[in-house]
């Protein structure tokens, strides 16, 4: 074989040279970014302390999950099971239980995978696992009959509930529900997006940059005027809590799989409310027509102005509008 010429060994050499230089540089980067920037996560007693109180309820399931929950208002009542969003927490039914504890006993909690409860060990975070969740609590409660009433993510496990027990719900009330197929050209949020994707979605449980979040709770509420500093470090807080950030990488590529539940919904006969915001930019009002079209016991209210949270944004009237439906269209 010929031996190579002196300039063209000389090249190669410098080539592997440039070549092992970049990567030892990157390697530098890399390992000064995770430790300047990683955040680490926060201990569970410092969340209990801090997010929970003397309503605060520790239920241990079947799966050796302790779900945080609340259950307020009269026993006897009507029951109403309220189910939140992505990356929420009980605390976005605050205000509505406010509003609605007098005349409803209000069940509320955080799901698995968020909030106070945290991770689960089987790390099934698919929306039949939460709606299963959920059919046990009710169980415990000794609650056979319910309405649901569900925000986005939350809506979603509504349905599932309503498709596959539904003699367990008496109505539902959805509020920029997710569950249906979404359009190719739409834009997921930018945390969702990041947090979902393969291999990048392993960098958020480390690297958590307050910034993003707040963000993403902008976004999600449509107006700052109802994003306080105190609402944006909850969101942070919670996510923090130990086993959250990774069971959110797990839980937005479970459901990204899952099917949607467009061809079912027609099977749903239970009274059914819908509430969107029409400035709704997490799952827009398309989606609410395109559900409104679907169930066809089912009716919708817009509100102009508002994003994806008006419980939160519009809490007496969207409360005022879900009251007025149970009364009359759910309760005999």
């Amino acid at each position: 074989m010929a031996r190579l010429k002196k300039p063209l060994k000389k090249w190669l050499g410098r080539i592997f040279i440039t070549l092992i230089s970049v990567l030892v540089l990157a390697l530098v980067a890399g390992l000064f970014a995770m430790t300047v920037f990683t955040v680490p996560d926060k201990p569970r007693a410092e969340i209990v302390a801090k997010y929970t109180d003397e309503k605060s309820i520790f239920l241990t399931l079947s799966n050796l999950t302790t779900l945080h929950l609340k259950d307020e208002g009269p026993k006897d009542a009507p029951a109403l099971v309220m189910i939140h969003g992505s990356n929420a927490s009980l605390h976005t039914w605050d205000a509505w239980t406010e509003e609605l504890k007098g005349k409803y006993r209000i069940i509320r909690m955080d799901l698995p995978g968020h909030g106070v409860t945290g991770p689960t060990y089987a790390g099934d975070y698919t929306s039949h696992a939460m709606a299963a969740t959920i059919v046990e609590t009710l169980n415990h409660l000794k609650i056979k009959r319910a309405v649901f009433v569900g925000s986005s993510m939350g809506g979603a496990v509504a349905l599932r509930i309503a498709l596959k027990h539904p003699k367990r719900v008496r109505g539902l009330v959805l509020i920029g529900s997710a569950g249906l197929k979404t359009d190719s050209q739409d834009s997921r949020p930018f945390a969702f997006r990041i947090a979902g994707t393969p291999g990048i979605s392993g960098l958020t449980r480390y690297i958590t940059p307050y910034w993003a979040i707040e963000r993403s709770v902008l976004d999600a509420y449509g107006t700052p005027v109802a994003v306080t500093p105190a609402l944006v470090r909850r969101y942070y807080d919670l996510l923090l809590h130990v086993g959250n950030r990774a069971a959110t990488s797990q839980r937005l590529q479970q459901q990204t799989a899952e099917e949607p539940m467009d061809i079912y919904l027609g099977g749903i006969i239970t009274p059914t409310l819908l509430i969107w915001g029409e400035e709704d930019s997490f799952v827009p009002l398309k989606y609410g027509r395109r559900m409104n079209a679907y169930i066809l016991t089912s009716e919708l209210i817009t509100y102009p102005g508002v994003g994806h949270l008006p419980m939160e944004t519009s809490p007496k009237l969207s409360a005022m509008h879900a009251d007025k439906f149970i009364q009359e269209e759910i309760i005999e």
